[in-house]
């Protein structure tokens, strides 16, 4: 039985601006005069920024946000007081400032080299940081040209190389982008990232001169696209809208109201299929709805009366148009029905109508939009159980539906099939519809409800009753409301929240299970940009993007990964800004967005890099870290590199790798000696090697098996070029044997031998590299333990070695000296190693895997060895993955991690040690 929850909407705080075509590419700015360092700060609040207080900033410009956010993270205070100037071109200086300070601004030493860059100029740290970090040499031998425009192909490869110069993926689609040009791979990333879509269709301008304007919106997208803007609680579901709108949801599933195409339910978020464009999000009892950037609406879940809006009574487990619904500004869920206002100020209302809650004069229950009669000049709308409620541009408010206790506020119990003013309510500007009584903030910053009061959600110090609106006691400087089913809670313009009402089970907050008859603060959440209640829970989202829900939990939908219910706010899991990551023996490190690196999992001889030797079951940020392109995770040690082509290292150094020149441990990051230049790394389970930009290799570490290369046995705390191979395009390390590949397509390997891993046709231990027998057109090679595998130019996937589990992927469990081709597979992107079991990505974005699966590190559900490669369910948009020992990781589109398999030490992320068999997603931080 469907149950019968009230449901308004809540587009909470949507941030989300609809960027004008004069967008388009990279873009960025500082000001001339804008910053001294004591300015700078770095990471201001994705979410509803403080307003910025320049007069030539218009307020809903496709800017406005994106400025705000600049002043809020300390990047920029404007170019005079009171002015941003937007229109204003950019200069390499300011475009230096601007990226510095989106950095945090990272304290420099040294000098920039560059004769025009005055010590004590407001950029001099800026561009020594860019210097430092690989990202510009100048525009001539000691000189940065300070003064000189920035062009948006300039811009496109500054930010693209601040992130790390991503490999491109797909056309850009531009016709005035050269594949050939200095900015093309940059454009294809800015374009893939959601960042730009151009200055017109076809069209990037790569000529045009960046203004400041456009440089503020594009370090706001590519800093906060994944960051959540806005939250909405259901029944027993919450949702979760993203910045570059995309669509989160958790909890009860039974009709597939989380929309990701089935009916089981969900612990922890979980992305909703095909959806992207969102503006605003609502939440029903059992169904969710949608708002695109393009004024269409789209639902999903539960539909036996209609409230889907697709003209049918079919449930849909994944989002449906809305049918005939166009130019839609905001969205409202009730309990059973749907509402939506349109760019001409007036509504529609779709799905259950027995007591008259669509508006339109009748009960006759509607599977598409009708109009609300009557009812125009409409700025926001609320939905309540079984009735809807309408804040007016003239600042009053209008309820229509069931009227039981006196919800609609007319100082009646009388249902309304159409509009009929609240009494005495003037100057509001918010409304919440609940179960079964509603609530407004007035222009005071006071708090008026009215209707079902029995168990004190008026807030009024009573259980009475009221038909009118009634203040509520003791509750002023409020920013926003929100009603439940029987709990109502506020924003608090300083960012703290209070509730008031029925508490059994948590939902209010405050550690006690004990009925508010007067708001009472929720404990331990300051800092909060909005706020939700469902059912029988409470969510809020804090400006720093992160996601706390509190009350029942018995079908997930706090998010926490647990059934538990939290008399307290609890975060919802789910580690997201992630760009890159790396699965070692029994740990798990994690490339942010920000460029810092963090570990989780076993963390014997410091191998989290965060000072300890303490085992973390969550993400634990690497000490002194910062600048990172690419993570690699080895037993019990790990290495990171940077921007400038540097490499540090830490854990254990038993053998000398972390090529520092000595066997001592490190807790926190050090430097390897002598390496520079360095385009990629990958750790062994004692040695590591790092290919450079000339195609030569350097090992370092362990050597008793010849697997640094260098024709000896002997061990090297430092690195030393390995012997014989030149022209390296890529490189992998197992346990005791290393690979490389060359652009030519073939393969080399090198150090231990005993399954045939060296795929040279013998057994034999080898100290310098010797081609892969009867193998070609290879793309990229991996290592396992005591095998390899190659991915091919055509897709195809060859593997040689130890074959006992079957992770040669051929169909037997038969070692093979000589590369076998793995069976059923084709159109694979990228590939990994396990211990003893392989992962590939698929041109489709989804995975499969192959090999030893006793501890569930497959991620099919079972723990059944697989001798060909197995669907991981339900995970698609995959960008990345990483096979460890005895586990797995993949990383989505969205930038969310996800880890499977043994969880002995905590490695997978996840707040427990228990072992998975099936994705779940890393703990956000």
């Amino acid at each position: 039985m469907v149950r019968q929850f009230v449901r308004r909407v809540w587009v909470v705080w949507l941030l989300v601006v609809g960027v004008t075509g004069a967008l388009g590419a990279p873009v960025g700015a500082e000001p001339g005069a804008v910053r001294g360092v004591d300015d700078v700060g770095g990471g201001g609040s994705c979410v509803a920024p403080e307003p910025h207080g320049f007069s030539d900033v218009p307020t809903g410009s496709y800017f406005d946000v994106a400025v705000s956010w600049l002043v809020s993270a300390g990047i920029t205070t404007g170019t005079s007081p009171g002015k941003f100037s937007p229109s204003q071109s950019v200069t390499r200086a300011q475009m230096a400032a601007f990226l510095w300070g989106n950095e945090g601004a990272p304290a420099q030493l040294g000098s920039n080299g560059f004769s025009d860059v005055p010590s004590n100029s407001y950029y001099a740290d800026a561009v020594t940081w860019l210097v430092g970090e690989g990202i510009t040499s100048g525009t001539s031998p000691g000189k940065f040209s300070p003064s000189q425009s920035v062009t948006r192909a300039q811009m496109a490869v500054f930010l693209w190389r601040v992130a790390g110069s991503p490999e491109p993926k797909g056309p850009n689609g531009f016709s005035d982008v050269p594949s050939n040009s200095y900015f093309a791979d940059a454009v294809i990333w800015l374009v893939g990232e959601g960042i730009t879509s151009g200055t017109s269709p076809g069209k990037f301008s790569p000529s045009q001169l960046v203004t400041r304007a456009q440089m503020a919106v594009f370090l706001w997208r590519s800093s906060c696209l994944n960051t959540p803007v806005a939250i909405t609680a259901g029944a027993d579901h919450s949702c979760a809208l993203k910045q570059n709108g995309t669509v989160f949801c958790w909890g009860r599933n039974g009709f597939g109201q989380l929309g990701e195409g089935t009916t089981v339910n969900r612990s922890t978020p979980i992305p909703v299929s095909g959806l992207t464009g969102v503006t605003a999000i609502a939440a029903g009892s059992v169904n969710s709805c949608a708002l695109k950037q393009d004024g269409t609406v789209f639902c999903w879940g539960y539909n036996g009366d209609g409230r889907l809006g697709d003209g049918t009574t079919t449930n849909r487990s994944v989002p449906t148009a809305v049918s005939g619904l166009s130019g839609v500004t905001a969205i409202a869920e009730g309990s059973a029905h749907t509402c939506a206002v349109k760019q001409n100020a007036t509504v529609a209302c779709w799905g259950l109508n027995g007591s008259g809650q669509l508006g339109d004069g009748t009960t006759t229950n509607r599977s598409v939009p009708t109009a609300v009669s009557g009812l125009t000049g409409v700025k926001a709308i609320s939905a309540g159980s079984d009735h809807t409620c309408a804040l007016k541009q003239n600042a009053t408010v209008v309820c229509w539906g069931s009227n039981s206790n006196g919800r609609l506020g007319d100082g009646t119990t009388t249902d309304r099939k159409t509009p009929t003013p609240v009494s005495g309510l003037t100057g509001v500007t918010t409304i919440a519809a609940g179960k079964s009584h509603s609530c407004a903030v007035k222009q005071d910053a006071t708090v008026a409800c009215w209707g079902y009061n029995g168990n004190s959600q008026l807030g009024d110090g009573t259980a009475t009753n009221r038909s009118t609106p009634t203040p509520v006691l003791g509750l002023t400087a409020v920013k926003a409301v929100t009603a439940g089913e029987a709990h109502s809670c506020a924003l608090k313009q300083d960012g703290t929240l209070r509730c008031w009402g029925a508490n059994g089970d948590g939902r209010l907050g405050d550690g006690t299970t004990t009925n508010r008859l007067t708001p009472y603060p929720v404990i331990g959440l300051p800092d909060v940009a909005a706020v939700d209640v469902g059912g029988s829970h409470s969510c809020a989202l804090r400006h720093n993007g992160t996601t706390w829900c509190w009350g029942a939990n018995g079908d997930g939908q706090l998010g926490d990964s647990t059934t538990t219910s939290r008399l307290t706010a609890t975060q919802v899991s789910g580690l997201t800004g992630v760009i890159a990551i790396s699965a070692g023996s029994e740990h798990t490190c994690a490339v942010k967005q920000n460029r810092t690196v963090v570990c989780w999992g076993e963390n014997g001889s410091g191998r989290l890099g965060d000072g300890t030797t303490a085992d973390r079951l969550t993400p634990t940020l690497v000490t002194g870290l910062t600048g990172v392109t690419a993570i690699i995770a080895g037993r019990e040690y790990s290495c990171a590199l940077k921007r400038n082509g540097t490499v540090a290292c830490w854990g254990d150094n038993s053998f000398g790798q972390l090529g520092d020149g000595t066997t001592t441990n490190r807790l926190t990051p050090t430097l390897v000696t002598g390496l520079t230049g360095v385009t990629a790394i990958t750790a062994g389970s004692d040695h590591a090697c790092a290919l450079k930009q000339n195609g030569n290799v350097d090992c370092w570490g362990n050597n008793s098996f010849g697997q640094l290369g260098d024709g000896t046995t002997t061990q090297k705390k430092t690195p030393t070029p390995v012997t014989g191979i030149s022209g390296v395009s890529g490189i992998d390390a197992g346990v005791r044997h290393s690979c490389a590949s060359k652009p030519n397509g073939v393969a080399a390997c090198w150090g231990y031998n005993d399954y045939g891993q060296l795929g040279d046709g013998t057994t034999t231990e080898l100290l310098t590299p010797t081609l892969v027998t009867g193998i070609a057109g290879v793309a990229s090679i991996t290592s396992g333990s005591s095998y390899s595998c190659a991915l091919k130019q055509n897709g195809n996937v060859d593997c040689w070695g130890n074959n006992a589990y079957g992770q040669l992927g051929d169909g037997t469990t038969t070692n093979r000296p000589t590369p076998a081709p793995v069976t059923g597979i084709a159109g694979v992107a990228s590939i990994t190693s396990g211990g003893n079991h392989e992962c590939a990505i698929k041109q489709d974005a989804t995975v499969g895997c192959w090999g030893y699966n006793y501890i569930g590190q497959l991620g099919d559900g079972t723990t059944t060895d697989r001798t060909t490669p197995t669907a991981v369910p339900w995970l698609d948009g995959v960008t990345d993955v990483a096979a460890g020992g005895t586990y797995s990781c993949a990383l989505q589109k969205n930038s969310t991690a996800y880890c499977w398999g043994s969880n002995s030490s905590g490695q997978l992320g996840d707040g427990s040690m228990i072992d998975r068999v099936t994705p779940t997603p890393v703990v956000r931080l």
